[in-house]
């Protein structure tokens, strides 16, 4: 008889000083700080666990971590939180009081009918009125979640504070947030973001998008709220920047008096300090009005073509190296704009990046970009091209490839979202998520989804604790697994007798023997 032993390695859970973030309000209570643990109640327990929605778990630091890098936002949410909460099954939320993307009901156990984003010239009036609305009513409704982080000292954060901000400020921030200079050994290195210029780019803006789409169903009790998209491939010019669309602009660039946004400001306006954080976030009269200048630059003066995209739905692999804006043969360098989508080789400013050019004003200033809601539209389209890619080529999570960029390794979590969504989950088809497109190729049929029906935004390995063991204590390379390892079920009870509690209140691994007995 063999016996396969499975050792449960130690987490060290250490008792550490304040840190802060843009987190969950829960999360920034001077206990929570206080204790490095972002493991809200739910229905009267940490992370719903006594109604087994999940368990307040700890992480470890990663194999592959590295001292030089010493910007907070690195292996996500370590630099700021030892302890997360963990949702079994289709739960989800930073509480587990939520449910995964593509499920609702009490129990989340009611898959979402996946209803289609629609180009925004398909809405009626009356449609395209409700979307506008529902932006306006988000970008003056105070998250009740969430709060925004800004410092003038990125290195001190004894000078971090935290800010109630709307929710379409709020997904604006995260943008931002993410586009910050990465800090490496005390210095700006800017080769590098968390949301562009590598395999993360398509991922991150997806996760983004469906926090958004979330947010407003949840604001406006309109669950079947779907965003919409602008396919920019047939125009020449930008046809919906009227004020029966997205708005006019006159010469200097402020959108027209009669569209929705003429008044809107620009979140995280102004001169983007490296070594701050959305200095004007706690003066509103210092932000910037939104501005926008559609081909007004002469190297940006047509948006990309019809051809363009078909061109970039030629390259079959997903990302290639060095994994970043100097990849050749790459979809996601075509989709984001830094080389010629017709040869795949000859840099060039198109796609993704050809359309924020065009546009010109905010939403060409790529940190603050989100502030102008054409940034939904646009990059709902790009997502449209990535679904399209996906099931042309009938992608999957292990269509990511590996790579260890700060922030763009297969199983580091989207930053800065809780609960933690590897990149690599993200790669699957939009049914799996709850939504679909308006007009999609019909030669490209939808797949089954790729990982049994529903996907794994986990932090432990790609699989959730409770459901699968899988690769729960790696946390390392990607490795094939046989069979007997990949099915060992478990189940949430036995999976909390792992943990007990250190003298600091954290979950810490007690460690055990074989786990699975004798084969």
């Amino acid at each position: 008889m063999t016996v396969i032993m499975l050792s449960v390695f130690l987490l060290l859970v250490l008792c550490t000083g304040t840190i802060y973030s843009q987190l969950p309000r829960v999360c920034t209570t001077p206990e929570a700080l206080r204790n490095g643990t972002c493991c809200p109640f739910f229905e009267g327990s940490e992370c719903g666990s006594k109604s087994n929605r999940g368990l307040c778990l700890p992480w470890e630091k990663p194999s592959s971590y590295s001292p030089e890098y010493n910007d907070e936002r690195l292996f996500w949410p370590r630099g700021f939180f030892i302890s997360t909460c963990e949702c079994f099954g289709t739960y989800g939320g930073f509480d587990c009081g939520g449910c995964l993307y593509g499920y609702h009901g009490e129990k989340c156990n009611n898959k979402t009918n996946p209803l289609p984003r629609r180009e925004i010239r398909e809405l009626s009036f009356v449609e395209r009125k409700r979307f506008f609305s529902y932006l306006a009513l988000a970008k003056i409704t105070k998250s009740k979640d969430y709060v925004i982080l800004y410092t003038g000292n990125r290195f001190r954060r004894e000078t971090y504070k935290f800010l109630d901000a709307s929710i379409y400020d709020i997904f604006s921030w995260i943008h931002y947030y993410s586009m910050k200079v990465v800090i490496k050994n005390d210095t700006f290195d800017d080769s590098v973001n968390y949301a562009h210029r590598g395999p993360a780019f398509i991922v991150w803006h997806r996760l983004l998008l469906l926090f958004f789409e979330r947010e407003i169903q949840n604001l406006t009790g309109d669950e079947d709220f779907r965003l919409p998209y602008y396919d920019w491939s047939k125009d020449e010019t930008c046809t919906i920047c009227n004020d029966d669309f997205v708005g006019s602009t006159d010469m200097d660039g402020n959108i027209g008096k009669l569209s929705h946004f003429a008044s809107w400001k620009v979140f995280c306006s102004g001169y983007n300090y490296e070594d701050a954080y959305c200095r004007v976030a706690a003066f509103p009269h210092q932000m910037e009005t939104l501005l926008r200048k559609p081909g007004a630059n002469p190297q940006a003066n047509k948006l990309p073509s019809y051809e363009d995209v078909e061109h970039t739905l030629n390259f079959s692999v997903y990302d290639t190296e060095p994994f970043n804006s100097l990849s050749i043969h790459s979809f996601r360098n075509a989709l984001e704009g830094f080389i010629k989508p017709s040869d795949g080789e000859t840099p060039e400013n198109n796609m993704h990046n050809l359309f924020h050019a065009y546009i010109g004003g905010t939403i060409s200033q790529v940190a603050i970009s989100a502030s102008d809601p054409l940034f939904i539209l646009h990059h709902s389209y790009i997502d449209k091209i990535t679904e399209r890619w996906i099931r042309k080529y009938n992608a999957s999570p292990k269509s990511y490839p590996s790579n260890d960029n700060p922030g763009h390794a297969p199983r580091e979590c989207v930053t800065p979202f809780l609960p933690c969504f590897f990149n690599e989950a993200l790669i699957d088809i939009s049914t799996v998520f709850g939504y679909t497109y308006s007009n999609l190729n019909q030669s490209e049929p939808a797949e089954e989804p790729s990982v049994n029906g529903y996907y794994w935004p986990v932090n432990y390995g790609g699989c959730r604790p409770g459901i699968k063991l899988c690769e729960w204590m790696t946390k390392g390379p990607r490795e094939d697994f046989p069979d007997w390892y990949i099915d060992l079920q478990r189940d949430p009870d036995s999976l909390a007798d792992i943990f007990r509690k250190d003298s600091c209140g954290h979950r810490e691994a007690t460690t055990h023997g074989s786990l699975h007995g004798e084969a």
